[in-house]
């Protein structure tokens, strides 16, 4: 094995499903979204942990990330990354002030600026939303998607082009 000279700096966002019998059990963290086709109709079972926008997911991030000594900039954490929530992201989590040493050395910030940072706790977190949701036989399909496609499309178009795939194949791939 090729041993790495640097840290790996990125992060990572999930969200997984478990199905046992008529219950859906959502574990999400970060951008990507799970909806649910009930009659037609989309629900999304999600919220994106993102650090702008007037939804009460994203107020409560941007409440928590400055409760714990961040900010938010452009609709990034500190000036930096666009989700408020993910897996590694080290660098918004244990090695919050070696960020700012390298932000005063890079010129994203001063050393004025960085003297009144005081952080109490992590900016980014790994802590999912864990929600579980009855089924019922008006649930047709699900759909998971990173923000890739649910930043381009809203939920009704991408449900209602997987029921006319369904309906004109009986397989959404084959009409592709």
């Amino acid at each position: 094995l090729q041993q790495m000279d640097k840290e790996d700096d990125s992060g990572a966002t999930a969200t997984a499903l478990f199905l046992r019998n008529d219950v859906l059990v959502v574990s999400h963290i970060g951008d990507s979204c799970l909806v649910i086709s009930r009659g037609g109709r989309p629900q999304s079972l999600t919220n994106f942990h993102r650090p702008y926008g007037n939804n009460k997911t994203s107020l409560e991030e941007v409440k928590r990330i400055r409760a714990a000594g961040g900010w938010i900039r452009d609709g990034r954490v500190c000036g930096d990354i666009s989700v408020s929530r993910a897996f590694g992201d080290i660098r918004f989590k244990t090695r919050k002030n070696e960020m700012l040493v390298k932000g005063v050395k890079e010129g994203r910030w001063t050393e004025k600026f960085v003297s009144r940072i005081n952080f109490k706790g992590d900016l980014i977190i790994s802590s999912p939303d864990v929600s579980l949701v009855e089924l019922g036989p008006d649930v047709e399909f699900v759909l998971v998607a990173t923000d890739g496609l649910w930043d381009y499309i809203k939920s009704t178009e991408a449900v209602a082009f997987v029921r006319d795939q369904l309906c004109q194949h009986g397989d959404v791939q084959a009409g592709l």
